[in-house]
């Protein structure tokens, strides 16, 4: 039986994300929508290579360079893994950010 301890080490993937990671939170974070770069920068410390990692896999879309304050938007691949039925929705993953009771 794995330990508490091992548990938070596990790191579970689900279409190349690590679920609880930066990329996880910044997805979630846009499922709403209209959110600007400036607030994923303000939200989140350092999130400049993930975002381009999320919009190199087709997950989300940005405003092209010199548009400050238009939002970045998932994009249907985005939006179809952090829907609520999604494998990365929160309610999906949040089992994930708790240790294991047993």
């Amino acid at each position: 039986m794995a330990s508490p301890r091992q548990n938070l080490k596990a790191k579970r993937r689900q279409d190349g994300i690590v679920i609880g990671s930066l990329d996880h939170q910044i997805l979630l974070a846009l499922r709403p929508g209209g959110v600007t770069s400036e607030q994923v920068y303000a939200r989140f410390h350092s999130p400049s290579q993930v975002m381009c990692k999320l919009k190199r896999a087709g997950l989300i879309e940005t405003p092209p360079n010199g548009q400050k304050g238009k939002p970045v938007r998932l994009t249907d691949a985005g939006l179809r893994i952090v829907d609520p039925d999604g494998p990365l929705s929160r309610r999906n993953s949040l089992i994930d950010y708790l240790p294991s009771l047993s």
